[in-house]
């Protein structure tokens, strides 16, 4: 199988456990939610790994261009952060952590590094054509129109003020692209043979698998289920506590090596 969709795959299931984390057992299967998530994030990480490639696995484009996707349901589908907003209509720090924590950090820089050890850090041949990338939006906004029935509503105003963040954003995206495009490769790709062997990283990684795979089958027993589609506040608490612990052991690895998070290019 091609590097890549080994890497989209490997990224998918990951983040099919994340959910997984908070939404037990039976959230998880209930109208067959993790078959429709399973293509949300088969088509997100194809777009990403796009961004990679194009920005030789420029850890800011990345990271910009995951929050960029990621306030789409964090708005529209989940609604998470209009719970107990604050004068700008949004829970700003729920914002902060859904898009480059959860999103960027977690759900995204992780999986990928995993991805670099695993199946090596050169993906070949994995840009996106135009009408790959008009059907992996077609699906998204899809999904995302169907599941707004669901999601936590808010005022009028932070959903202007979230359409806002959204543009500058992209932009902000475009912005990495293009830095990383005038950098060049040589600059922004260590050329060190063992750029993926992080034991902190790795710990990161399993530590995540096996507080997801806790967090989804033993707390759902001592718990109920809030939402629709539902989550568990229990798990929600864990893994948010867990999501602010990995960023200390991300900065903490970018502090003590100097050089930027390691993803395949």
């Amino acid at each position: 199988m091609h590097s890549k969709w080994k890497m989209i795959i490997f990224c998918t299931f990951y983040n099919l456990l994340f959910e997984f984390s908070m939404r037990g057992i039976t959230g998880f299967i209930e109208r067959f939610l993790a078959f429709w998530l399973f293509w949300v994030y088969f088509a997100f990480f194809n777009m990403v790994i796009h961004i990679a490639i194009i920005s030789y696995g420029s850890e800011r484009a990345v990271l910009a261009s995951t929050a960029t996707f990621g306030i789409i349901p964090a708005t529209f589908i989940t609604g998470v952060i209009f719970i107990n907003p604050d004068f700008t209509g949004l829970n700003t720090i729920i914002l902060i952590i859904d898009l480059f924590v959860w999103w960027g950090i977690l759900q995204t820089w992780f999986p990928l590094f995993m991805c670099g050890k695993l199946f090596g850090e050169k993906i070949l041949d994995g840009k996106l054509n135009k009408i790959g990338w008009i059907l992996c939006l077609i699906y998204i906004a899809g999904f995302t129109l169907i599941a707004f029935t669901g999601a936590t509503k808010g005022a009028f105003h932070g959903y202007i003020i979230s359409i806002i963040i959204f543009s500058l954003i992209f932009i902000w995206t475009f912005i990495e692209i293009r830095k990383a495009e005038q950098v060049g490769k040589k600059e922004l790709i260590d050329d060190e043979k063992d750029l993926f062997d992080s034991k902190l990283l790795e710990f990161g990684f399993y530590a995540t698998v096996i507080i997801s795979l806790f967090s989804g089958l033993i707390l759902p027993l001592f718990d109920r289920p809030i939402g629709d589609p539902q989550i568990y506040p229990k798990s929600l608490w864990l893994m948010s506590i867990w999501s602010i612990i990995l960023m200390i052991i991300t900065l903490f690895y970018k502090l003590k090596e100097k050089k930027p998070f390691p993803l395949p290019h």
